[in-house]
């Protein structure tokens, strides 16, 4: 187990992830964005270097700050050496989440914490939505004589509440840090100014957090706020984002819209109580 610790080799790192998107895409985004100060400091642990086979990210507490709940974006070319690596750096004795884990390492990582005697949790998973050129989405022109604007830290309260796991004692803590450090955000306003529909970027670099409110549906305010953000990106980073294989709608929005799903498993947000 080695920690890359220089600017140098962290950049090397992101480099080699590249060459591996999308199936990196997470952990690339996550050093992408740490490298940029716009996500705080990270502990990044491969198997071995500079010819590594695997990779676990793990968010480093701040000091001043209440620590969130640890948790581990991984990357590997070798089951066997992220294996290796995970029973190495993960805090076997803490709760802890292996964030957008493949899987189809379901099998490994459960004999991995029998081993350590603890219990995961996975949930339904996700799906991977990408496109190698935003420039080809199909987003018309809105005809909803609403205004587009920014999300700030105001509307973390609202953004949270439309969340999946807004129950999460971590949640609205984590929008607030997503908004305040400036990760790529849209929302469409209405008459009074309140948002009603909106898309915010995850601190590894994913869209996510998507929501119309129910009156405002069916009004392509999400295309709205899509064709806001794609000028924002950065061309180093790729467009993606995960929809949960239940969401039937945002499936074939997705697909209408034009991006493609390039990995056919899907991916957990898993989380471990010992």
């Amino acid at each position: 187990m080695i920690i890359l610790r220089s600017r140098e080799h962290l950049r090397e790192l992101m480099v080699a992830l590249s060459r591996r998107l999308p199936h990196s895409a997470k952990t690339y985004g996550r050093l992408y964005f740490g490298l940029k100060g716009m996500s705080g400091p990270s502990d990044i642990y491969v198997d071995s270097w500079p010819n590594f086979q695997a990779v676990v990210v793990q968010p480093r507490e701040q000091a001043g700050e209440k620590p969130f709940m640890p948790s581990y974006s991984t990357f590997s070319l070798n089951p066997s050496s992220l294996a290796g690596l995970l029973f190495n750096v993960v805090e076997w004795k803490k709760p802890f989440m292996l964030a957008g884990i493949d899987v189809d390492l379901k099998e490994r990582v459960d004999d991995l914490a029998a081993r350590k005697n603890v219990r995961l949790s996975w949930p339904s998973p996700y799906y991977m939505f990408t496109t190698n050129d935003p420039a080809t989405l199909r987003i018309p022109n809105s005809k909803s004589g609403l205004k587009t604007a920014m999300l700030n830290t105001s509307h973390a309260e609202l953004v949270c509440d439309s969340w999946k796991y807004k129950g999460h004692p971590d949640s609205l803590r984590l929008i607030q840090t997503c908004i305040k450090n400036g990760f790529p955000n849209s929302c469409v306003l209405d008459a009074s100014g309140s948002p009603v529909a909106w898309i915010l970027g995850h601190s590894y670099g994913a869209l996510g957090f998507a929501f119309v409110r129910p009156d405002y549906r069916k009004k392509g305010l999400l295309l709205q706020c899509m064709a806001a953000i794609l000028p924002t990106l950065n061309e180093d980073l790729p467009l993606f984002g995960y929809i949960n294989e239940e969401n039937t709608r945002s499936l074939q929005w997705a697909t209408k819209i034009g991006l493609s799903k390039p990995i056919d498993h899907g991916f957990a947000w898993v989380t471990a109580e010992p």
